[in-house]
């Protein structure tokens, strides 16, 4: 087995791929698995990271959030073009829809709608960070506590049904 590393962008992208369950999927996979915050490095400091992983014969997902455009290829192309200098594997670019806010409501479970009051979603492919903030705010105290809740019983299954491209990255690396 080898070890993978997960470049994600932001604290919240972190917080979703440290979840236990997505993380011992992963380890049943890989020898190690290390999440990896890039948004703030310098894009030399990433080559060099990708160089280091390459080398030791590692792999890497490259974790970016849809965010905008018409379609995945289309996206990943401006990925491509954006990180040039960063020679990556088309194959390792995981493109969230929209945000990993989705992928979070994805994984709630029906128990957990109606413990928290929060609404069932039959699709979560189309939900936005805001739309998230939306749906959660009267419901929980903070943000990180609701992400921390659902976390804690974040359901794969229940997730993949709910969300195209989280079910993508199941079939793929999981």
């Amino acid at each position: 087995m080898t070890r993978i590393y997960l470049l994600v962008e932001g604290d919240d992208d972190q917080r979703f791929f440290d979840n236990p369950r997505i993380k011992s999927e992963l380890e049943l996979k890989y020898s190690e698995v290390h999440i990896v915050k890039y948004s703030t490095w310098a894009t030399d400091r990433i080559a060099k990271f990708l160089e280091g992983i390459r080398a030791s014969e590692g792999e890497y997902i490259f974790v970016r959030d849809f965010d905008h455009g018409e379609c995945v290829p289309g996206r990943k192309t401006e990925i491509l073009r954006d990180y040039a200098s960063l020679n990556l594997d088309p194959g390792r670019i995981l493109v969230v829809i929209h945000e990993i806010e989705s992928w979070y409501y994805a994984g709630i479970s029906e128990t957990f709608c109606n413990r928290s009051g929060l609404a069932r979603l039959p699709s979560t492919h189309n939900l936005s960070k805001s739309g998230f903030d939306t749906l959660i705010e009267s419901k929980f105290g903070s943000r990180i506590d609701c992400l921390a809740e659902i976390i804690h019983s974040f359901s794969i299954e229940v997730a993949r049904s709910k969300n195209e491209s989280f079910a993508y990255f199941c079939r793929r690396f999981l």
